[in-house]
């Protein structure tokens, strides 16, 4: 993540001693992102300046393109901060206590920061919209993560304590103790779920993903039991941090289901870069499954997978 306010700040402080100017300032419009909504980042002086006058000039800006004022002996210049779809972010407000026109190099000079300043500004609006799509994305899968895991294990044990209430009032105490292992049973992967859970929401991609990916194998060897092999070698690779998520949600998920399904004493986490491509594999030493019962390639139309997958 990156400082709006600071990369504009340096941008305008860079630019000001060449382009001659008192003050330079960046004006933002309101807008749905609270962090960006009417930013105002200044350098430099603007003590003279009547902000009434500004303020038209600013609208007239928005509208008609650059807005150039001279009043009092003081003349300063608004430009539109415009994308090049057209979109108007704000304004670029550039002062001089002199009267003189500002030359035409000058004026060309200022017409390029202000498209670098709304570049800067709409990246930051895209980082922020793409952060609110990764956050609802984290919701879901979380939600569905929950409904397909914790949620049927506490309805099973719910259902394991109306049985044992009946068997209790029976009298049935041999089929009460039958049903109290398995809630046992049943309450310790609850908390393999709860445990579960909780890792993914507390690993972070600041780490990198190697690191990642080994604290992972040694959570899972801790909570499951199963030692966990890792060779991960990701050297010249750089990975957006969604792409390293989902990633590490693939091998949590793999994780997952050795704990529930393999009956494994060890996997095996490989990471390596081959032509290009990052190539990810999970491998367990568990009872496996026969591919036969389970013929997806008959409803993907993969030709040539009849015979059964490659």
């Amino acid at each position: 993540r990156t400082d709006l306010a600071a990369n504009l700040s340096a941008l305008l402080q860079g630019i000001r001693p060449s382009l001659g100017m008192e003050g330079l300032a960046v004006r933002v419009r309101p807008m749905a992102y609270e962090r960006l909504s009417r930013l105002n980042v200044e350098t430099g002086l603007f003590d003279a300046l009547d902000e009434a006058e500004v303020d038209r000039a600013v609208e007239l800006a928005a509208i008609e393109g650059s807005v150039q004022v001279d009043k009092a002996g003081n003349r300063w210049s608004v430009y539109p901060l415009t994308l090049p779809d057209g979109g108007v972010l704000g304004t670029l407000l550039a002062y001089h206590p002199r009267p003189e026109q500002f030359p035409q190099r000058v004026l060309g000079l200022l017409q390029t920061l202000a498209a670098q300043a709304a570049l800067l500004i709409e990246n930051e609006r895209q980082s922020l919209a793409l952060e609110y799509t990764v956050v609802i994305k984290e919701r879901t899968r979380l939600a569905r993560e929950i409904h397909d895991g914790l949620a049927q294990l506490v309805a099973y044990l719910k259902l394991q304590a109306y049985q044992m209430q009946t068997a209790a009032s029976q009298g049935d105490y041999q089929r009460l103790n039958k049903l109290l292992g398995e809630n046992r049973g049943a309450l310790e992967q609850a908390y393999q779920e709860i445990r579960h859970t909780i890792d993914n929401l507390r690993i972070s991609p600041e780490e990198g993903l190697v690191s990642w990916v080994e604290r992972l194998a040694k959570e899972f060897e801790s909570s499951a039991g199963v030692r966990a092999v890792s060779s991960l070698k990701l050297e010249g690779v750089d990975l957006s941090p969604e792409v390293q998520a989902q990633l590490v949600r693939i091998v949590q998920e793999a994780l997952n289901n050795v704990r529930k399904h393999a009956e494994a004493s060890q996997a095996q986490i490989s990471l390596r870069v081959w032509e290009g491509d990052v190539l990810l594999e999970v491998v367990d030493d568990g009872r496996g499954f026969d591919p036969l019962m389970y013929p997806w390639w008959h409803s993907t139309g993969c030709e040539g997978c009849a015979s059964g997958p490659n």
